[in-house]
């Protein structure tokens, strides 16, 4: 490696530990050794649970308004979405916007894998050891281990 490529990595591990402390400063609850790349935007940190030796690829993106909680040793690729607040629309005399929100928590699982571009959405709880393709949509629980894909993701393969 040269001294060149050694400076950039440490320079990047530099920005991440500067990411998980704006986030700290935020409210979120962050574990040890996690890291966090380019560009994530978390609204309501101060609900958001992240354990340890958990990794955030670019351009994350996180409301977690109802609670979001990440479990350890879970890899998140770039482009993910997770969602924990949801508009509300039962009202058709009304404005959307002036519906308010519902609130369900967002859960991960330990040692997940979640792929490039995914979307997971209110109310969602993914179980241990679970690998999300890329580009599925989780809009279910995911109560057992397995590779999970498609809109809306099912189950394609036992881990």
């Amino acid at each position: 490696m040269t001294p060149f490529e050694t400076y950039i990595i440490r320079f990047q591990r530099l920005l991440s530990r500067y990411r998980v402390v704006k986030l700290k400063v935020m409210g979120a609850t962050i574990g040890s050794d996690v890291q966090i790349f380019r560009r994530p935007i978390v609204y309501h940190a101060d609900n958001l649970s992240i354990g340890d030796k958990v990794s955030l690829n670019d351009n994350f993106w996180c409301n977690a308004r109802g609670g979001v909680c990440i479990g350890d040793d879970t890899i998140i690729g770039p482009n993910v979405i997770i969602h924990s607040a949801n508009h509300r629309y039962s009202e058709p005399g009304r404005l959307i916007r002036e519906q308010g929100h519902t609130l369900r928590e967002v859960d991960v699982g330990r040692n997940v894998w979640i792929g490039a571009n995914v979307t997971i959405l209110p109310g969602v709880h993914i179980s241990d050891k679970v690998v999300i393709a890329a580009g599925a949509v989780v809009n279910k629980k995911i109560r057992e281990p397995g590779i999970y894909a498609g809109v809306p993701a099912k189950k394609i393969k036992d881990l």
